[in-house]
């Protein structure tokens, strides 16, 4: 039985009941104030962040009994505060799906959850005398802020976000056992999703009473079997939250160093044996990451099915970003992960512009590798040296006409390094037994489709050598060799590894994409299938559609959750109302209305300039069959030559609460 909060809603204060378990009888009682310099007539123009908060603490008697509350909710977590125009609103889990209860740390059951629904909850103002005065908010101000509640709650649906009980999902195992044993453990703010929203409550040392949430995609598989040996398999992607969106809107680095679509995720073996010792493994971890492609570039839709790439040229922008990355307390810091493996997939072979483009960002990415080894050497200490390795294997050109087997040759590129770093491990007796002291991070250009598939050959890989450890820790002879890359030689595990890996292409390809992967076919089964090419025909042009028509709106979602866009004081980039009409429907219109009135050119045109005695029948004939060709030929121009961009932008939908650069 999952242990809840009691979330009583007054109109003066809500008043929150702690589980019984909790460090504290004392209930938590929140409501909002305003400023002391804004009162009589001015208070109907309070906005946002007019409004303060107070928190207090007191006893459950004291704070039930003098507390009228008209009605009472059961919550299973406290997300924080998120404010609006109108004020503060308390976000609270009110929902969730339990994913698994184990047992990841020695000696301590966490139980991993799944939300399903957030309410976001008007704080009372305790500075209005009755209900009515909350209604300040002028026509369209009311439309804004139902506007952003909707983007709130359309990441809410999106079923990706995840907290635990007892345990931290925004740090991987060996961050938390590191973070425990130097006494700096706290959560991980690259991948806690509600960072934002606990800045109320850490202010006031409250932070006890929420939970950190992540996103991304977990699934827990228990009392799998392979080499006589027992085990749960734990899988988690944790989305980063510093450049986070949706494909072509969010690309490459910002000037903070953080990159799109980062992605971290870590594959966890719990070995089930009862009657190992106190020095035998309880868990072993191992963690890879992929990112977008770590330069200063961008890829805008214009309505052309593949936009042209533009990079910055500003070449030492570009190196300033690159090293923020990696260097320090950047996002992808060698002083974080270790030695790091570049392992970029994008295309080199070929003479068409999409390659050529390609071709130009990797060599790029291969410079700037070369530019941070010297930086490393100049600024790191001998014995702290990292190393950065680049490795640029074409996926497209070497995998050609279904010769999947060349995935070998990368596996073999990076094998003496997949050693090397080895994988995190911690004893039942709470001790360390092994450090992973690097990672390799993968791309493409989107770091879904081609990067998924790359990184469950080195997990399946990492898997193996994790097996090799447990039956070498028991006294046992390993039988059997690591030397595969497609499969394992264990049929039970390989059916659900290479599912969950397929399920997690899905997910993080619906949460940047829009649509499920492309090629899990071969995830699944390690072969392309005939129906796995028409799935993939069939998301590409949902892809194209979406990208165009729907990515503006699902920017804004993320930006507003994540506290990128500050309803209470930002203004947007372009009016949110309109925006808001600016659907796929309305792009829709315009466009039949286009191509109405060419129909209409071209009809006129033919009974002008047709001979007289033709019949109607034949004239309306010609008339049909020239703009038939003349709208395939402007289609042509405009989705694959990428033409008239000026025009074909006015269809297409951008975000309109942040400029992304």
């Amino acid at each position: 039985m999952e242990d809840t909060f009691i979330l009583y809603c007054g109109n003066d204060e809500f008043i929150i009941e702690p589980p019984l378990h909790f460090d504290t009888s004392n209930c938590l009682c929140i409501k909002q104030r305003i400023r002391n310099d804004i009162s009589g007539n001015n208070l109907k123009r309070a906005r946002g962040r007019d409004f303060g908060l107070n928190f207090e603490l007191r006893t459950r008697s004291d704070a039930l009994l003098t507390s009228v509350s008209t009605r009472s909710l059961t919550v299973h977590a406290i997300l924080g505060t998120v404010c609006l125009q109108r004020g503060h609103y308390l976000a609270v889990v009110t929902k969730t799906k339990e994913v698994e209860s184990l047992s990841i740390e020695p000696g301590k059951t966490a139980v991993i959850r799944k939300i399903l629904n957030v309410d976001f909850l008007p704080i009372p103002h305790s500075g209005y005398s009755k209900p009515s005065d909350y209604n300040f908010l002028g026509t369209d101000e009311l439309k804004r802020e139902r506007l952003y509640l909707n983007l709130l709650q359309e990441v809410v649906q999106t079923k990706s976000l995840y907290y635990a009980s007892n345990y931290d999902l925004t740090n991987s195992l060996q961050r938390l056992t590191e973070g425990k044993s130097s006494g700096t453990l706290s959560p991980d703010k690259r991948f806690q999703w509600n960072r934002t929203m606990l800045l109320e409550f850490e202010k006031r040392a409250l932070s006890d009473w929420t939970s950190s949430i992540m996103c991304g995609y977990i699934e827990v598989k228990k009392y799998l079997h392979a080499a006589g040996t027992r085990f749960s398999y734990v899988f988690i992607s944790r989305r980063g939250t510093g450049r986070q969106g949706t494909r072509f809107i969010i690309r490459g680095l910002n000037q903070n160093g953080n990159t799109a679509n980062f992605v971290e995720t870590e594959q966890i073996i719990l070995p089930l044996s009862s009657s190992g010792t106190p020095d035998s493994v309880a868990a072993y971890a191992y963690l890879q990451t992929r990112g977008s492609i770590p330069l200063s570039w961008s890829q805008k839709v214009t309505m052309k099915y593949m936009p042209r790439v533009n990079i910055d040229k500003n070449e030492g922008e570009n190196t300033k970003r690159f090293q923020k990355h990696f260097l320090h307390d950047g996002e992808h810091s060698i002083d974080t992960y270790g030695n790091i493996v570049a392992v970029n997939l994008v295309d080199r072979v070929g003479k068409s512009k999409k390659i050529h483009d390609q071709r130009e960002l990797g060599n790029l990415f291969k410079r700037e590798c070369d530019r941070l080894e010297t930086e490393i050497e100049k600024h790191y200490e001998k014995e702290q040296r990292k190393t950065i390795k680049f490795v640029w294997f074409d996926f497209h050109h070497e995998c050609r006409k279904m010769q999947w087997h060349n995935l070998s040759k990368l596996v073999q590129e990076v094998k003496s390094e997949l050693d090397s770093q080895g994988c995190f491990s911690i004893l039942k007796n709470g001790n360390v037994g092994s450090l992973q002291s690097g990672v390799l991070r993968t791309n493409c250009m989107d770091n879904l489709d081609r990067t998924n598939v790359v990184q469950s050959l080195f997990a399946r890989q990492a898997f193996l050598k994790q097996l090799q450890n447990e039956q070498s820790s028991r006294g046992q002879t390993p039988d059997f060799s690591i030397e595969t890359v497609m499969e394992t030689p264990f049929p039970e595990f390989e059916y659900v590894f290479k599912n969950i890996w397929a399920n997690n292409a899905d997910a993080m390809s619906v949460l940047y994409s829009g649509t499920p992967a492309l090629k899990t076919d071969f995830t699944r089964t390690g072969k392309r299938t005939k129906v796995g090419l028409l799935k993939d025909g069939w998301n590409s042009v949902l892809r194209f559609y979406l990208n165009n028509f729907c990515d503006g709106r699902r920017q804004d979602a993320v930006d507003i959750f994540l506290g990128k866009f500050d309803a209470s004081i930002d203004k947007p980039t372009r009016d949110l109302l309109q925006g808001e009409s600016k659907s796929f429907a309305a792009s829709t219109e315009n466009l039949l209305f286009v191509y109405m009135g060419l129909f209409m050119i071209v009809s006129i045109l033919s009974a002008t300039f047709l001979e007289e005695d033709l019949f109607i029948s034949q004239k309306l004939y010609v008339a049909f069959w020239s703009y038939i060709a003349i709208a395939i030929m402007l289609l042509y121009l405009v989705l694959k030559k990428g033409r008239f961009t000026s025009f074909s932008r006015n269809f297409v939908t951008v975000p309109s609460l942040v400029r992304h650069i």
